[in-house]
């Protein structure tokens, strides 16, 4: 469960805990009845995560949530799949927290952790604790997603057939063991330059440009659109390209030093063919 600190910072919590509530208390009969599957979903919309029920066909309360590229469902997916405390067909009043599981980007067979795994056990749970509850993993699951619970560190990657490294920032968190960076749009500007450059002399078949401020990836699929997050960075990730770590690093001590008083944290530069963009809305 969040600390209490954390709740108190956070009003989305509670109203994400009422609007729980307030789905249990709808709710005709006793805790042997009622579905813990309305209080989950009432939290979810209130941190603004569209979710489904997931069949168990075990008797088991279960939903997922799903994250693409710009929020559309895509084979590139990632999913987080909630369960309760997975026995069979046990009343509410036995619930046990929610547990809820990272996978992506395929649901079957790509399973990446736990992200949220509330187990309080309280000798007997009201509809307060359920909501409580529900909150609390609602709130975690958007958390991760706007990388508020997990710090960002500065890093480098490269992708296989693109000029690079690239400075980023990156997490823990891995898509079909790929790095999931964000970039400033300084970076993701030559970024982009380079994946055209590499499309036209037929090493790339993913290019990207800008229109206005939002990163369009001309994907053989389709056309795809990556907007900046919270903090102004742009989030490509492994839902396009397999970014690896950059290992091979040989940073002078002048550049650090640059670095750390504000100077540019672009990438190396690497030379490459200079040509326009494929498209630019600015």
């Amino acid at each position: 469960m969040p600390s209490i600190e954390i709740v108190l910072v956070d009003p989305r919590f509670h109203r994400a805990r009422e609007a729980a509530l307030r789905a249990l208390a709808t709710q005709a009969g006793t805790t042997k009845d009622i579905s813990a599957d309305l209080a989950l979903k009432a939290a979810l919309d209130s941190y603004d995560l569209p979710s489904e029920f997931w069949p168990t066909g075990g008797g088991c309360t279960a939903r997922y949530v799903t994250f693409g590229p710009d929020g559309a469902v895509a084979e590139d997916e990632l999913h987080i799949g909630i369960t309760d405390d997975a026995s069979v067909n046990h009343p509410i009043a036995h619930h046990e927290g929610w547990f809820a599981r990272l996978y992506g980007p395929e649901l079957e067979g790509s399973f990446h952790g736990v992200l949220y795994n509330s187990t309080p056990a309280p000798e007997s749970h009201t509809l307060a604790d359920m909501a409580q509850d529900s909150a609390a993993c609602a709130r975690a699951i958007r958390g991760w997603y706007d990388g508020a619970t997990t710090r960002w560190t500065r890093n480098e990657v490269i992708l296989e057939g693109i000029a690079g490294p690239y400075h980023c920032q990156t997490r823990s968190e891995r898509w079909d063991g790929y790095c999931a960076p964000r970039f400033t749009p300084a970076v993701m500007r030559q970024i982009c330059v380079d994946t055209q450059t590499a499309h036209r002399t037929g090493g790339w078949s993913a290019p990207a440009y800008f229109e206005g401020s939002t990163v369009v990836i001309a994907t053989p699929s389709g056309r795809t659109e990556v907007r900046p997050d919270a903090d102004g960075h742009f989030r490509p990730g492994a839902f396009h390209w397999p970014w690896t770590e950059y290992t091979d690093r040989d940073v002078p001590p002048v550049t650090e030093l640059i670095e750390a008083s504000g100077g540019s944290t672009g990438r190396r530069p690497t030379p490459g063919p200079s040509s326009p963009p494929i498209a630019d809305g600015e």
